[in-house]
């Protein structure tokens, strides 16, 4: 079996350039508001956005409109719980990521659960 790269899985799902708003710091101010301090980064992935039909929403792990994404484990400081990331104009929380090998090759891809903001 040939050995698959990260390019490879994409040019099978399709290439998205998005934004990661990575938190960096939370906390809550001396009125008890959330606050927090963030940065943000570019990464090419590629973004499945969920219609009701898939395994995920059936066992009840996501809803329709929300999204799994697909990442190079190269951006997996990025792909945290809660960091937040934007796609065609709408706003994802991560929820979780798995790293998942194909062919002969270690981590090939991050797949993350991205729950609709």
């Amino acid at each position: 079996m040939a050995s698959l790269d990260f390019n490879d899985v994409l040019a099978g799902l399709g290439t998205n350039t998005v934004t990661i708003t990575i938190v960096t710091q939370a906390s809550h101010n001396t009125r008890g508001d959330d606050t927090e301090t963030t940065t943000t980064a570019e990464v090419n992935c590629s973004i499945q956005i969920l219609d009701g039909t898939e395994r995920e929403v059936e066992e009840g792990l996501l809803q329709a409109g929300d999204a799994i994404g697909f990442f190079h484990p190269d951006d997996s400081a990025y792909l945290v719980t809660g960091n937040r990331l934007s796609y065609q104009s709408k706003n994802y929380v991560f929820k979780s990521g798995v790293v998942e090998d194909m062919g002969d090759s270690n981590n090939i891809f991050v797949e993350c659960k991205l729950r609709r903001a």
